[in-house]
């Protein structure tokens, strides 16, 4: 039996098969790579350490200490509109965040406010 986060890693790849440059159009090709958590309050500390964002749609996760929890520990990821971001969840949920780029900097806000800052790796 294929675990639920598996699942849908599994889906959301299928679909973005199937559809090809249509299931991507929307998403934000900026965030493509590999992020490093550089700046957040204790508040963020559910957040990855790490991020890899996939040009097809899938996100990997880790956090810091290795296995401890995390929500963003991997699945699916999009833009539905300018500046929010949707990440499939630890729970499977599909959450929107706020975003913003400057260069190598990210910004991800959830919404109670908590602010979680990013430097893309080179």
């Amino acid at each position: 039996m294929m675990a639920a986060g598996a699942l849908t890693r599994t889906l959301a790849l299928a679909t973005t098969l199937l559809l090809g440059e249509a299931a991507m159009a929307i998403d934000d090709a900026r965030l493509v790579g590999v992020w490093r958590k550089a700046g957040a309050g204790e508040c963020a500390s559910q957040y990855a350490a790490r991020l890899r964002f996939e040009p097809n749609g899938l996100y990997f996760g880790e956090a810091e200490p290795p296995g401890a929890f995390t929500w963003w520990d991997g699945g699916t990821w999009r833009v539905p509109a300018p500046g929010r971001l949707a990440l499939s969840i630890a729970n499977d949920a599909v959450v929107e965040y706020a975003y913003a780029l400057d260069g190598d900097d990210m910004l991800v806000t959830d919404a109670s406010g908590c602010e979680v800052g990013y430097r893309r790796e080179r």
